[in-house]
C-alpha cells in the first residue's frame, strides 16, 4: 500500500471517530439544574448619553443604567445615590444581561430593608467577535474606561470607586480597563469575571496576544493594589469556556460553580448569569462587603476584609448565608456534659437523648493520639456557627480531664453538597495540632440544636488506609475494558480519595447498592473530581437514597501527560461518604468516545498549527517529486517522532483527514458547480460595475489571464478597506482559476481524444507504438494535471492563511456604515495577507522536480523545516498564544514556490 493510500485509511477513521467524540461532549452534558431568576418589576434600561466627541468616536457603543417599578423616575431623572455596579457583556452579549444580577439585588435590599442598594450600569458593545479580534477588544475597552469616568461623575465625589462585573470576554476587557491611561486603579474595587478565558482556545492575531501578555506582566501592580478580582467559571456544562481556561494567575480568588457552597452546580456559557443559586451568592457577597457605618454606605476599601467576604461565600462557607468573623479563641460554658468516646470511627446521635432529662450542651472530646493523620468529622442538622474547637485538657471534672477553652476551628469546616438536611463537614491533621502541644479536639452540641436528624460522624485515619492508587492499565486503546480497581469501604467510614494518573481521559465509577444500617434509611454521599488545572472542584456528582438502583457516573479528566505540563499533579476523586452505610465503589477507564471527547474539550485548538504543519510537509514533497525510499522513510519518521512526542498523534491524524476531506469538497465544488459559481462571480461583478455579462466575462478572463493585473486591483483595496478583504477576494479568484484550468484541461483532453481516436490509441499502447506528436501531447495532459493538483494544494494553503482574516471581514462588514476603513486591523497579518497576494501575482506555476536549476530539493527541505516547526509550536504548552505565526509559516513556504520560476530563469539565462 502507497504511503498516500495508507494516510487516507487511516487518517478518515480517525477523523470520523473524532467528530463523534466532539458530538458526545457538546450534547451528552449534565442536565442544567439551575433555577430561573425572575424580574422584581418590568425591567427598563435608560440611555445613558456621554460627552458627543466620545459618541462620535463610539458610534456603535451605548450606556445603559438598569431600572424597575418605581426607581425608573430616579434613573430618568439621572439621581443615582447607591453603589455602582457596571457590567460588562461578552462576546455577541446583550445589555440585557444584566437584569437577574440587578433584580436580584433590588429584592434583596427590599427584603432585608438594608440602608443602601446597588445602581446597574451596563453597556451595549454590539460586537460579535471580540472574542477572536483584537482591535475591537482595544475599543471596548477605551469605551468602558470612558464609562466608569461617567458613572462616578453622577456620586459628586461620595463614591469614589466602582464594581466591574464582565461576563466572558467583558472579563478581559474589565482588566484591560485598569490599563488605560485615563483610569486610575483607586477607581475601581471589585473586578468578577464570569466565564472569561484567561487562557483563550483562540488568538487569531497579535493584539489578542498583547492583550493576554500585557495583563500577565502587570499581575504585581495588580496584586499590589486594593482591587480584588476573581475569577469564576461554569465547570463541565460551559462548552464554550472549559475550566482551564478561567484560571487567572492574577485574580485573588479562582472558583468554579461546582465548588462554590450551596450551588454545587455546572453552568453553560450563559447560564451563569442568570442561574439562581449562583446569582444569590454573588449579590449576598457584595451586600456583606458594602461598609454601612458611615454616613454614604460604600464598598469596604480593606482589600483583606472583601476577600475573606468572597472566600467565605464562593469557597469556605461553614455556616449561614451571612459573612461574619469568627472568634479565634472561645471560653467553654460550665455545667455542660463533656464525653470522650475512645473509637475510631463512630456515629453520635442526637436521637438516642431525645426524651431525657439531661438537656445541657454536650462536648464530644476526640483525643489526639496514636499515629492517624487525617481527622473526618461530618454533621448533619447542626445548626451552630461555633461549634469545633482544638484544645488542651488541663481541668479536671469529675472522672475526666476537660477543657476551659478552645481554638475555634469551625471556620475550617464547609457545608456539604446533597441531602436531606443541612451537611457540614472538616477535614483535620492531627499531628499538625499535637505538634501545637493541643490533646483534643472538641465538638459542642448546645441544646438548642437537639433533633431526631441530629448526628455527627467520627473518622479518624490514616490518609494511605483510605487512598487508592490507580494507573491507566491496558484496556484495548481506550475502548472502556479496562477496570481501574475496586473500593470496599468500612463501616463508619466517610472520606475516601482516589489518586488518578496524569493519562487519564476519563472515569466511570459505579456504585452498587449500599447496605445501611438501618431499613429505608435516607443515605447521601457525593464524589468531587479535584483537577490541578482548575484549582479546586471540577465536578461534582450526588448519590443519595432517591435511586436505590446501581448507577454508573462519568467523569472527564485532564490528560496532563499530553499537555507537557512538568510537575503538576494528578486528578483526584474525593468520595464523602455517609458513615451508616458501606459502599462498594467499581472504577473503570472511560470508553474511547469518553477519551476522544477529552481529547476535544481540552485540545482542540491545536488543529489549526497543525494543518498548516502537515499542509508544508505535502507542498515539500510536491516540490521534490518522488523521494527515495531511504529519504522518504526519514522524513516519515521525523514527522511521526514529533507528534508523538509532542503528544499531538490523535490530532495529526484528525488534521490530515481533515486535509483530505477539504481537497476533496474542493475537487467536488470545481467539477459539479465551477460553472455556477463562475456565473455566480459574473453575473455579480456585472451588476456591481453595469457592466454587460460579456464585458464582465472578459474581464474576469482577464484576472485570471493577468495576475499582475488582479494583485494591482488587490492590494489598491487593502488601504480602502482591509487586507482581510483583499485576501479573501483573493481567494474568490484563485477558486475561478481552479474552475478554468479545469474546463482547460477538460476541452483539451476531449480535443485529444477526438483527434486520435480511443480505438486507435489503445492499438498503440497494446503495441507500445507512439509517435513523437502523441507523446507530446501526453506530456501536455500530464503537464495540466499537476497544474489543477498543483494548484487546488496551494488554494488549501492560502485557505488556512485566511483563516484568522474571518473575524476582520466580519467586523469590518458590521461597521461598514460608520467607516468603510478597518483602522484597527492587525499590521502584522495584514502584511502576510499582502505577501501573499504579492507573490501570487506571477503566476505560480507548476514545475518539474526533474528540471535543472531549479533547487527543489533545497526548497523542499526548508518547507520540510517550515512543517515541523509548526508542529513544534503548536506541541508546546500554551500553542493559542502563538497561533498568529502560522499565517508567517505559510509566507515563507509559498514565497520560496514563488520565486522557483525567477531562480530557474535566472539559472537559464547563466547558461
Amino acid at each position: 500500500m502507497s504511503p498516500y493510500y495508507l494516510c487516507v485509511v487511516l487518517s478518515l477513521p480517525a477523523l470520523i471517530i473524532y467528530l463523534l467524540g466532539a458530538a458526545q461532549y457538546l450534547s451528552k452534558q449534565e442536565k442544567n439544574t439551575c433555577q430561573m431568576t425572575y424580574m422584581f418589576e418590568y425591567p427598563q434600561y435608560v440611555h445613558i448619553h456621554l460627552e458627543e466627541e466620545i459618541q462620535k468616536q463610539y458610534p456603535q457603543y451605548k450606556l445603559y443604567a438598569y431600572a424597575e417599578g418605581f426607581a425608573v423616575g430616579r434613573i430618568q431623572s439621572m439621581r443615582f445615590y447607591g453603589i455602582p455596579v457596571l457590567f460588562i457583556p461578552g462576546n455577541a452579549g446583550s445589555h440585557h444581561q444584566v437584569r437577574s444580577l440587578a433584580s436580584v439585588s433590588l429584592r434583596k435590599s427590599l427584603k432585608d430593608r438594608t440602608p443602601f442598594h446597588f445602581d446597574f450600569f451596563t453597556v451595549d458593545l454590539n460586537e460579535e467577535y471580540s472574542a477572536l479580534y483584537g482591535g475591537v477588544l482595544k475599543g471596548q475597552t477605551k469605551f468602558v474606561a470612558h464609562c466608569i469616568q461617567k458613572i462616578l461623575r453622577f456620586y459628586s465625589g461620595k463614591i469614589d470607586s466602582i464594581i466591574l462585573i464582565g461576563h466572558s470576554m467583558g472579563g478581559i476587557v474589565a482588566k484591560g480597563v485598569l490599563l488605560e491611561p485615563n483610569i486610575t486603579i483607586s477607581q475601581v474595587n471589585t473586578i468578577i469575571m464570569l466565564a472569561t478565558p484567561h487562557m483563550a482556545a483562540l488568538i487569531p492575531d497579535t493584539y489578542i496576544a498583547a492583550i493576554h501578555q500585557k495583563l500577565k506582566h502587570s499581575q504585581s501592580s495588580f496584586n499590589n493594589s486594593g482591587i480584588v478580582t476573581l475569577s469564576i467559571g461554569g465547570g463541565p456544562r460551559d462548552v464554550v469556556v472549559n475550566s482551564n481556561q478561567v484560571i487567572d494567575e492574577i485574580a485573588d480568588l479562582n472558583v468554579l460553580t461546582t465548588q462554590i457552597p450551596s450551588v454545587w452546580k455546572s453552568t453553560d456559557h450563559l447560564a451563569i448569569l442568570w442561574c439562581k443559586e449562583f446569582v444569590l451568592v454573588v449579590i449576598r457577597a457584595l451586600f456583606d462587603t458594602v461598609y454601612v457605618d458611615t454616613k454614604y454606605p460604600k464598598i469596604n476599601t480593606d482589600k483583606d476584609y472583601r476577600l475573606k467576604v468572597f472566600n467565605y461565600h464562593f469557597l469556605e462557607r461553614s455556616a449561614g448565608k451571612k459573612f461574619a468573623q469568627y472568634k479565634s479563641k472561645v471560653q467553654f460554658d460550665s455545667g455542660g456534659e463533656w464525653i470522650e468516646d475512645i473509637r475510631r470511627q463512630y456515629t453520635w446521635k442526637a436521637l438516642d437523648r431525645i426524651g431525657t432529662n439531661n438537656k445541657s450542651q454536650v462536648y464530644l472530646m476526640i483525643r489526639l493520639i496514636g499515629r492517624q493523620d487525617r481527622l473526618t468529622i461530618q454533621t448533619t442538622n447542626l445548626e451552630a456557627r461555633n461549634w469545633l474547637f482544638a484544645c488542651t485538657a488541663s481541668s479536671i471534672e469529675g472522672n475526666s480531664r476537660v477543657c476551659d477553652w478552645g481554638w475555634n476551628l469551625s471556620n475550617k469546616s464547609r457545608i456539604m453538597p446533597g441531602g436531606t438536611h443541612k451537611t457540614k463537614i472538616v477535614d483535620l491533621d492531627p499531628v499538625e495540632l499535637k505538634a501545637l502541644h493541643l490533646t483534643h479536639v472538641v465538638i459542642r452540641v448546645p441544646a438548642s440544636n437537639f433533633n431526631k436528624w441530629l448526628s455527627i460522624g467520627i473518622d479518624l485515619h490514616e490518609k494511605g488506609e483510605r487512598r487508592v492508587n490507580v494507573g491507566n492499565k491496558f484496556n484495548a486503546i481506550g475502548l472502556g475494558f479496562g477496570k481501574l480497581g475496586t473500593i470496599e469501604t468500612s463501616n463508619a467510614a466517610i472520606r475516601y480519595e482516589v489518586n488518578l494518573d496524569n493519562t487519564t481521559d476519563s472515569v466511570l465509577f459505579k456504585l452498587s447498592h449500599p447496605q445501611c444500617n438501618q431499613k429505608n434509611y435516607r443515605h447521601h454521599s457525593a464524589v468531587e473530581l479535584l483537577e490541578p488545572g482548575t484549582n479546586g472542584i471540577s465536578q461534582v456528582r450526588l448519590f443519595t437514597y432517591h435511586d436505590t438502583t446501581p448507577k454508573i457516573f462519568k467523569l472527564q479528566t485532564r490528560n496532563t501527560a499530553k499537555d507537557n505540563v512538568p510537575g503538576i499533579k494528578s486528578p483526584i476523586l474525593r468520595f464523602t461518604l455517609d458513615p451508616e452505610c458501606v459502599y462498594t465503589i467499581e472504577l473503570w477507564h472511560g470508553s474511547l468516545m469518553e477519551t476522544v471527547a477529552s481529547a476535544v474539550r481540552y485540545r482542540w485548538p491545536n488543529l489549526y498549527g497543525i494543518i498548516v504543519g502537515l499542509l508544508l510537509l505535502i507542498l515539500a514533497k510536491y516540490i521534490d517529486g518522488e523521494l527515495k525510499l531511504v529519504n522518504s522513510a526519514i522524513v516519515t519518521t521525523i514527522t511521526c517522532a514529533l507528534c508523538l512526542g509532542l503528544g499531538i498523534g490523535l490530532e495529526a491524524l484528525v488534521a490530515l483527514g481533515i486535509i483530505h476531506v477539504c481537497a476533496a469538497v474542493v475537487c467536488c465544488t470545481v467539477i459539479l458547480l465551477g460553472s455556477t459559481v463562475y456565473n455566480m462571480a459574473n453575473r455579480f461583478l456585472a451588476r456591481s460595475l453595469k457592466f454587460s455579462m460579456t464585458w464582465t466575462d472578459w474581464i474576469l478572463g482577464g484576472l485570471n489571464q493577468l495576475p499582475l493585473l488582479s494583485a494591482t486591483i488587490l492590494l489598491a483595496v487593502v488601504p480602502v478597506t482591509c487586507g482581510a478583504l483583499a485576501m479573501f477576494l483573493f481567494l474568490v479568484l484563485q477558486f475561478l482559476k481552479l474552475v478554468k484550468l479545469y474546463e482547460d484541461y477538460l476541452e483539451k483532453l476531449l480535443l485529444a481524444i477526438l483527434r486520435f481516436g480511443i480505438l486507435n490509441r489503445f492499438r498503440r499502447t497494446q503495441n507500445n507504438h507512439r509517435s513523437k506528436e502523441e507523446d507530446e501531447k501526453e506530456d501536455d495532459g500530464d503537464s495540466d494535471g499537476n497544474q489543477i493538483a498543483f494548484q487546488l494544494l496551494l488554494f488549501l494553503i492560502w485557505c488556512t492563511a485566511a483563516i484568522p482574516a474571518i473575524p476582520s471581514v466580519l467586523v469590518w462588514a458590521k461597521n461598514y456604515r460608520y467607516s468603510t476603513r478597518l483602522e484597527t486591523e492587525d499590521p502584522f497579518l495584514m502584511m502576510c495577507w499582502t505577501i501573499i497576494i504579492g507573490c501570487a501575482s506571477g503566476g505560480v506555476t507548476w514545475i518539474s522536480p526533474s528540471k535543472l536549476g531549479y533547487f527543489s530539493s533545497e526548497i523542499a527541505m526548508v518547507l520540510r523545516v517550515l512543517g515541523w516547526g509548526a508542529l513544534v509550536v503548536t506541541g508546546i504548552g500554551y500553542p493559542q498564544q502563538y497561533q498568529y505565526l502560522m499565517p508567517p509559516f505559510i509566507v515563507a513556504g509559498t514565497s520560496l514556490v514563488a520565486i522557483r520560476p525567477l531562480i530557474g530563469f535566472r539559472s537559464l539565462i547563466r547558461r
